[in-house]
């Protein structure tokens, strides 16, 4: 048990509980730098599935033709559905994904599905166990909705029962979701969305990402803020709080001083380099328009909603994973400064009660 009557051990304890929250502080900062790698993609999503295949096929070939055409993919996931291997008379219950375009923008790999390929389809590795009772199962047939498919891959990282399959021709099947892919870090996401939405004649809300990306970027603020006066306060107590006739003090104050303050400073400009992006998308083009904010406000709740409401997959996956690291490690490191503060007063009030002895 620690010496409650020793100062200067609680105060190294403090240092290191000090260190503990920054480096919590910076693994949430890492986290939140990764999540926006995955933040550059938009989905414009329809809680009403009206995208045939002759609309499909129109805004795929129309993309081609624009000079700053975009990477995108057409789909929708359907849950619930039944695939039969016919031969070995099994049946599962799994998700069918049917996209049009770019796949590779809905999963961590290279899909191998070529576009008008409408006999093949991309499993995922659990359903190819249950229905096959092997992963090595290239060039084998499953059944969908009386047609016969052949597999020609296997999803190495998709958890749950999954198909994904081209649309087909005369199917009832439409599409309600398009993602796609920013083209530089400039453009905003209204204005791709209103981009696509005047040249497909798209219905649908936005949904993306920059709203929680900023909510979250100023969430790893308060940390930041504690830092700051935890660090002050560290070098107050190192400093001014000891006395020094008795040499219980660490040398070169003035160099300690310097060296906190060179500390917070690399810490903010750090923090504000790699976070320092705001779309224009919420800076209002007229400020004599007060009611901007509300309804930026009632537009990203709804966004908000869309983005609960629609299928996920790999980017909005991994979105929401690198979402809660930062989440988790900010809350961490919040609760490590408030630590060290305590121990932090309390060696204040030990050394002045024994200077006063």
């Amino acid at each position: 048990m620690m010496n409650k009557q020793n100062p200067q051990r609680r105060l190294f304890f403090s240092m290191m509980v000090l260190l503990l929250s920054l480096w919590m502080y910076y693994k949430a900062s890492i986290n939140l730098v990764d999540l926006k790698e995955y933040s550059e993609t938009i989905s414009i999503y329809s809680s009403t599935a009206t995208i045939d295949e002759t609309k499909i096929q129109k805004i795929l070939q129309n993309n081609k033709t624009f000079s700053d055409s975009v990477d995108l993919v057409i789909w929708n996931e359907f849950e619930g559905e039944s695939v039969t291997n016919p031969r070995l008379f099994r049946n599962e219950t799994t998700g069918i994904l049917i996209a049009s375009g770019q796949i590779n923008l809905l999963f961590g790999e290279d899909v191998k599905l070529m576009e008008m390929d409408k006999e093949g389809g991309v499993i995922s590795k659990g359903l190819a166990e249950k229905l096959f009772g092997d992963t090595r199962v290239v060039g084998k047939e499953f059944m969908y909705q009386q047609k016969t498919y052949s597999v020609r891959q296997v999803l190495t990282n998709v958890k749950e029962n999954l198909v994904v399959i081209r649309p087909q021709i005369n199917s009832d099947k439409r599409l309600n979701t398009i993602t796609a892919m920013k083209p530089n870090s400039v453009i905003s996401p209204n204005t791709l969305k209103s981009k696509l939405s005047n040249r497909y004649e798209l219905n649908g809300e936005l949904t993306e990402f920059n709203l929680l990306t900023g909510l979250l970027t100023l969430y790893l603020y308060i940390p930041l803020i504690y830092v700051t006066f935890d660090m002050l306060r560290l070098g107050n107590v190192i400093i001014e709080d000891f006395d020094y006739t008795k040499q219980e003090y660490l040398p070169m104050q003035g160099l300690l001083k310097v060296f906190l303050w060179a500390l917070v400073i690399g810490v903010w400009s750090y923090f504000l380099n790699r976070n320092n992006s705001i779309s224009s998308d919420y800076i209002p083009s007229q400020w004599s328009d007060f009611d901007f904010f509300m309804r930026l406000g009632s537009e990203k709740i709804e966004a908000l909603k869309d983005f609960v409401r629609m299928p996920k997959r790999y980017f909005e996956m991994c979105y929401l994973n690198y979402t809660r690291q930062v989440l988790i490690y900010n809350f961490l490191a919040i609760q490590f400064l408030k630590w060290s503060f305590k121990l932090q007063r309390s060696v204040q009030k030990k050394t002045a009660i024994k200077l006063i002895k």
